[in-house]
Order: C-alpha cells, then structure tokens, then sequence
C-alpha cells in the first residue's frame, strides 16, 4: 500500500471515529432550558436537541402564563383580581375563566375540601409571598365568588385567590401542546410522587374521570434508584449536603 492510499485510510477511519463518536455523545447528551415562574423555576431537559426557536416558543408562553396566574407578580391577572373591590363585576380572561371553571368543578367533587379562595391561608401559613397580601383580607370565606359570564366573575368577600395549586399543570399542559406541534411526541415513562410523607412512591396509573393511564413498569425504575439514594441519606450512608436530617436526643 503507497503512502497516499494510506493517508486517504486514515483519514477515513478518522473522520468515521469522529462521526461515531458525535453520534454517541447526542445521543447520551442532554438539552435543558430553565427560567422563573411562578415564583419558583421550571426546567426541560429533553434528550433530542432543542432548536432555539423552541426555546422562545415555550419561554413565551411560560412568561405568558406567568402573567395570569402568579401571585408572585404584582402585575399578574390574578393580583389584579385579588386586588379588585368585592361585589362588583371583574372581566377575566378565556385561560382564567378556564382555570377557575377548573377549580369549581374540583371545589364540587371533593365536597369544598379543595379551595383556590385561601390565599390569604395559604401566604399566613409561608407559602406565597407576604407582599402579594391585600388590606383587610379574610382567610375563609363561605361567600367565595360568582361567574358573570365566560369572561366576567363577582367576589362575593375580600378573600384572595390562589390557583399556584392548579397554574402548574395548565402551563404543563400548554408546553405538551407546543411540544407535540414541534412533533416531540414522546411517552410518559415513568411517575412518582414525593413529599412531606418522607418517602418516594412510584405510581402505576393515573386517573381522571373515565380516563386512566396505566404507566409501564421498567426494570430499573429512576424512582427506585432516586429513593435508595434518600435513604441512605436519612440513614446516614450518603453525606447529607442539604441539610435534610436533623438528630433528635431522645
């Protein structure tokens, strides 16, 4: 073999190790895009690239949501509402009217144990922000509030909404849409719930109405590994860099 078809060998093997290996890292990479809302934040990590234009779109709407239902925002909708006088009639946009509707509908079906006008409960208790509280507000009001139309409501006493509860899943649902639109039409692979209970619990469907989804098990669920990882944390296997246990003397 003469030295040139040598040279041209290489740099063929070369430029293939380069594109497999350009394969192997997009394939194994992840794609985030974060931002604030809601007074939190909110993250998307995908494994398939995510343009810039997509970005924009989903930071877009997030930003637009952000400005109806954050409680956060002195120039949300939802301040408006909350800061506007009682028993007089208040306009509301379609997404509000939907979020509210939303809400009534579940205040129905759990027999009022499920409540969006006790804000001012909720910030007293630590969660929303003390600046977004409104002179003289009532924690719990039988009175609540009064559809006018689809675009127009009546607060009955000067409670505050809080719809942080239920504003979540609307922007999830609203970013699913753009996502299946930008043909990012992925599976649910897997769900569990965390939370005060101290533990990690897998969840194998959900239900909504006449609708249940059954999520497939997987052989090595995340919730599993993330829940061992806590637990050696509670037991004291794993340094705790959070700060999450405390010793009690007994």
């Amino acid at each position: 073999m003469n030295r040139l078809a040598l040279s041209k060998l290489i740099a063929l093997l070369v430029g293939f190790g380069c594109i497999l290996f350009a394969y192997n890292y997009n394939k194994s990479a992840s794609y985030i895009s974060s931002g604030p809302i809601f007074g939190s934040s909110w993250k998307l990590v995908s494994t398939e690239y995510i343009t810039d234009s997509l970005k924009q779109s989903i930071q877009t709407e997030l930003n637009r949501i952000d400005l109806i239902a954050s409680n956060y925002k002195t120039e949300s909708e939802l301040s408006f509402i909350n800061k506007a006088p009682i028993n007089e009639i208040i306009d509301v946009s379609s997404e509000m009217f939907a979020l509210l509707s939303f809400a009534e509908d579940l205040y129905r079906q759990t027999d009022g144990l499920y409540d969006i006008t006790l804000g001012s409960l909720v910030i007293n208790e630590g969660f929303g922000p003390p600046t977004a509280m409104v002179d003289k507000s009532i924690q719990v009001s039988s009175k609540r509030f009064q559809f006018v139309s689809d675009n127009s409501i009546i607060k009955n006493d000067n409670f505050q909404f809080d719809l942080s509860s239920i504003a979540k899943g609307f922007a999830v649902d609203s970013i699913a849409q753009i996502l299946i639109e930008a043909n990012k039409n992925h599976k649910l692979q897997e769900a569990f719930g965390t939370g005060t209970a101290v533990t990690i619990s897998p969840i194998n469907s959900i239900t909504y109405r006449d609708e249940k989804i059954i999520i497939p098990k997987k052989s090595n669920p995340k919730s599993l590994e993330i829940k061992t990882i806590f637990q050696n944390i509670q037991r004291g296997r794993y340094p705790d860099k959070y700060s999450w246990v405390s010793k009690l003397s007994v």
